[in-house]
């Protein structure tokens, strides 16, 4: 991966099950499931790549995250 900005969307969580908290630390930004326990959350967000690689990780308070999808572009 290029260093630059990027736009990152996450989808997260269980269509049949509620046990997970999604939280996450992307590239040093955490985003905090909002309302617990539930489906499904969605995360967007800016970052900046500095060493080639984006990081995405569980975040403290994360329990039993599920991705269901990442997408990442080229901030404009």
């Amino acid at each position: 991966m290029s260093n630059g900005d990027y736009d990152v969307f996450v989808a997260a969580g269980d269509p049949s099950y509620i046990d997970q908290t999604n939280n996450f630390d992307i590239e040093g930004w955490i985003v905090n499931d909002p309302d617990g326990e539930d489906n499904f959350d969605e995360y967007s967000l800016t970052v900046t790549v500095s060493d080639g690689r984006l990081t995405f990780q569980p975040a403290a308070g994360a329990s039993n995250s599920k991705i269901c999808f990442i997408e990442i572009t080229s901030a404009p």
